[in-house]
């Protein structure tokens, strides 16, 4: 199996960008690498795209083995996973130009296609007012996925991020109400976490918006 280019000596996972520290596994595949938390992730999306085939949302979850025989036809995450590794290689301008395309396609599709390109895509953005217009368009998107809809599962472990998200856009503008709101709902959304790496990455990114915010609110 060939190692993923890029990496060198501080390998990071290809999907969500964690090195060795954040993550309790790492392992490479075919030209990446990926953590525990986005093999689950995948997982859920497998299984949430099964679901939606069979027509039920609530069809009792397949083993892992069974899922993972399964052909899933999902061009566009297939997509959106290839142009997120190009951006975590710092090929910045190649991946927005992406998934800019991108999203001509799914603005008026499926929820968990606009949270996963506008969510990836606020990451890119060089100023906190561009990068809140992608996050307030992905949290409008996950605001559509009630618990019965088929993208529930792979949408729910990412509201935390997608607030905490806002909530530091909003804080850069300098909109410091609107973004304790964010950082509250942040909060509220952390119970959907993995416990794993993923999982400890946000939660520690909630905690460090949180600790400077409060910082500079007793300096007033």
């Amino acid at each position: 199996m060939d190692a993923p280019e890029g990496t060198g000596s501080n390998p990071a996972c290809s999907f969500c960008g964690a090195g060795t520290a954040e993550v309790e596994h790492l392992v490479s595949g075919p030209g990446v690498w990926i953590c525990g938390g986005c093999v689950r992730g995948s997982y859920e999306i497998i299984k949430g795209l099964r679901q939606k085939e069979a027509g039920s949302a609530d069809e009792p979850a397949a083993t892992a083995g069974a899922d993972a025989a399964v052909p899933v036809d999902d061009p566009i995450m297939a997509t959106i996973a290839q142009v997120q590794q190009a951006a975590l290689q710092g090929r910045r301008e190649q991946a927005a130009s992406a998934y800019e395309r991108l999203w001509s396609q799914v603005e008026h599709g499926r929820p968990l296609h606009r949270v996963s390109v506008a969510h990836y895509m606020a990451d890119l953005q060089d100023g906190p007012a561009e990068e809140l217009r992608w996050d307030e368009r992905a949290l409008e998107a996950a605001a559509e996925v009630t618990p019965q809809h088929a993208d529930a599962s792979p949408v729910a472990p990412l509201r935390a991020s997608l607030h905490v998200n806002a909530a530091r856009a909003l804080h850069e503008l300098g909109r410091g109400e609107d973004a304790r709101r964010q950082l509250e709902a942040a909060r509220q959304t952390e119970r959907m976490l993995p416990e794993d790496g993923y999982g400890r990455l946000v939660r520690s990114r909630i905690d460090a918006l949180s600790t400077e915010m409060d910082g500079q609110q007793t300096l007033l």
